[in-house]
């Protein structure tokens, strides 16, 4: 058995819970695997959509206590709380043997693997026999392999445009995003993520009726392929965009997403208009005049240089060859 433990919040994204069902989905024919995540009713849902076992951290005790200690610890995420370290030191205790996936921040001392997907370099730091992880090795859905390969037409303007905020995009300023863009005549897709209230939607379906919505989907790779910006706050997001082809303007929501999308910036894959929850709309309405299509062809070349669509395989891979007790 694989323990899961991805870093899920409001506030951090469901980014981490996202791509570790996607490996633990390609790997279930093989070896089971449980999800240990704090008590969010999104992650719970999501979970059980795609028939993933979890337990509630925050309420359960030491694996070994109420379940078997698993084959493979997977932690996903930048920092750790008192209950992960002591799972940790447990596992180290009874030679189990640990990987940790992250893009930015916290590197454990004690994983045996470290896949780092951060599109730039930290500073030196010991990974003991860690896997060095590169922006390409990003797991994103099968689909996103599918779109890289193909061409992105790019239009004389933009005409369309796909808003991705996350999995708990917070509701006024992706309304204020909304509202801006609509007021400028684009046409708009919105990813709705996990939270969102139907009241909520229902709402914008009034105020905004040429307003599209992306809909319950395993993938956003045809949408990020279809349109010809993606307004994004990062993390998960930033790789998808970059994979496809798609500019994007970036509205990061935390520290994490900030270092992110600055590096994805400063490779020519987009702009960073502002911080999710305060940015100036008139910044953004004028941002997009001034994105032609040269701007956009290039960072398509860019974006699907730096990230290939292959990286869930390659992570598949060094799990198979670095953990002889899943094979």
């Amino acid at each position: 058995m694989i323990l899961f433990c991805p870093q899920v919040s409001a506030q951090g994204g469901f980014g981490r819970l996202t791509r570790d069902s996607l490996l633990a989905s390609m790997l279930k024919s093989k070896i089971p695997s449980l999800f240990l995540i704090d008590n969010l009713k999104a992650a719970k849902n999501y979970l059980n959509r795609r028939s993933l076992p979890f337990l509630i951290l925050k309420e359960k005790s030491l694996p070994g206590e109420k379940i078997p200690w698993p084959s493979l610890l997977v932690f996903d995420g930048i920092s750790f709380s008192g209950k992960e370290r002591e799972i940790i030191s447990r596992a180290r205790e009874k030679s189990i043997p640990v990987l940790q996936l992250c893009e930015n921040g916290e590197i454990l001392a004690d994983a045996d693997k470290t896949i780092n997907f951060s599109p730039f370099s930290l500073p030196p730091r010991d990974h003991r026999s860690g896997v060095p992880g590169e922006p390409s090795d990003f797991p994103l859905h099968p689909r996103y392999r599918h779109f890289h390969q193909r061409d992105k037409h790019q239009r004389p303007r933009i005409k369309y445009i796909f808003i991705s905020l996350g999995g708990a995009p917070p509701y006024r300023p992706l309304r204020t995003v909304i509202d801006t863009l609509y007021r400028q005549g684009y046409l708009i897709t919105v990813a709705p993520g996990f939270t969102m209230k139907n009241n909520q939607i229902k709402t914008l379906r009034r105020l905004y009726p040429r307003l599209k919505w992306s809909g319950a989907t395993d993938s956003l790779a045809r949408r990020f392929y279809q349109c010809d910006l993606a307004v994004i706050s990062g993390g998960n997001t930033a790789y998808e965009a970059a994979c496809t082809g798609t500019y994007a303007l970036y509205l990061p929501r935390n520290p994490n997403q900030e270092a992110i999308v600055k590096s994805f910036a400063d490779r020519g894959l987009g702009r960073v208009a502002g911080k999710l929850d305060r940015f100036d709309p008139s910044t953004l309405a004028a941002i997009l005049n001034r994105i032609p299509p040269p701007i956009r062809q290039e960072a398509e070349k860019r974006g699907k240089a730096l990230v290939d669509g292959m990286g869930l395989y390659r992570i598949l891979g060094i799990l198979q060859n670095h953990f002889p007790r899943l094979s």
